[in-house]
């Protein structure tokens, strides 16, 4: 987040320099503090609009998945919290 920027603006400036897309019904869905390392993670749910279309340099890869084909280099706390998303009513029909 850069300075004065709210998380929903901070959110929706990385996701389109970062990989093109834009985003619609945004809503807080949860935020998880960690010690180690020092942060505070804020977890939104939204909607895409369109299709991921420009890359920047820090992306080499981004690609939709059904919930059951998730990578499996995917860390499981945030596998586990993609579920939960889901299955608090964030379906791919909102």
């Amino acid at each position: 987040m850069e300075e004065g920027e709210q998380p929903e603006e901070a959110l929706r400036r990385e996701l389109r320099e970062e990989v093109g897309l834009e985003i619609e019904k945004v809503e807080l869905f949860r935020t998880r503090a960690f010690t180690t390392p020092r942060q505070v993670e804020i977890v939104f749910t939204a909607r895409a609009i369109g299709d991921t279309n420009e890359l920047n340099y820090e992306i080499q890869k981004a690609a939709w998945f059904f919930l059951n084909e998730l990578p499996h280099e995917l860390p499981k706390d945030q596998a586990q919290l993609l579920k939960r998303a889901l299955n608090d009513g964030a379906g791919p029909q909102d």
